[in-house]
């Protein structure tokens, strides 16, 4: 396959030294742009697979099919340049490298929102629980605290490779294990994961008897918050 720095080596034919100038800038200024593309289109067709298979989304659709857009747009342009290669001066060419870059910076960014997005839905609430968990069964406060903080790390670094993908994947299932053994059942529990979520809890939950002792013999009034709906 016929490169841009290929194609642009043509250009030493052409006799007006002046327009062969002009358009190997132009050649080098679209590379340079064309090779940041091609690392995000990677990025996103290497991260796709493992991401969807460990939190699955609809985002990851949405950026495969960028990436498809961005290589569909990529030929076009060379076997133009190819048959062509001064016209990399042409305002049509320059759409279609713009057209391209977008493709494939929208790929990468449809890849990481999505993944971003599906750990912080498995980790926000529990987040929140850490302290509160480890003061009511360090032992599993403890392990809760280390799987949320290693979700919250990958959450800016999604996997590239089988190990990484494997790793998180032991990350997840400890999650899962934790917040199978808190115990968070009854009213008290209900309290709590109701505090922890996004609505919040409701102000006649604290006139439960079970609520208020249980927050009573753990010292927890100072870790919540009132306020207005």
């Amino acid at each position: 396959m016929t490169t841009l720095a290929e194609i642009k080596a043509r250009l030493s034919s052409l006799p007006d030294k002046r327009k062969r100038a002009d358009l190997g800038a132009t050649f080098a200024a679209h590379l340079g742009k064309v090779q940041v593309s091609r690392q995000k289109v990677q990025r996103a067709m290497t991260v796709t697979p493992f991401a969807e298979e460990l939190l699955p989304s609809a985002g990851y659709s949405e950026a495969t099919s960028r990436a498809r857009k961005a290589g569909q747009q990529a030929a076009r342009l060379q076997k133009r340049l190819e048959g062509t290669p001064e016209s990399i001066g042409e305002d049509t060419v320059d759409r279609s490298f713009t057209i391209l870059n977008d493709h494939a910076e929208s790929s990468w960014k449809e890849c990481s929102a999505a993944w971003e997005k599906e750990v912080d839905v498995k980790v926000k609430d529990w987040a929140t629980l850490v302290e509160v968990m480890n003061r009511l069964v360090p032992q599993h406060g403890s392990r809760l605290r280390t799987a949320v903080s290693a979700l919250q790390s990958a959450k800016n670094k999604p996997p590239g490779n089988k190990a990484e993908a494997s790793q998180i994947e032991d990350h997840l299932k400890n999650l899962t294990d934790i917040v199978g053994k808190l115990g968070l059942r009854g009213s008290f529990g209900q309290f709590l994961r109701a505090a922890a979520s996004q609505q919040g809890a409701e102000s006649k939950d604290l006139l439960d008897a079970e609520v208020q002792e249980k927050i009573n013999q753990h010292k927890l009034w100072s870790i919540f918050r009132v306020k207005l709906s």
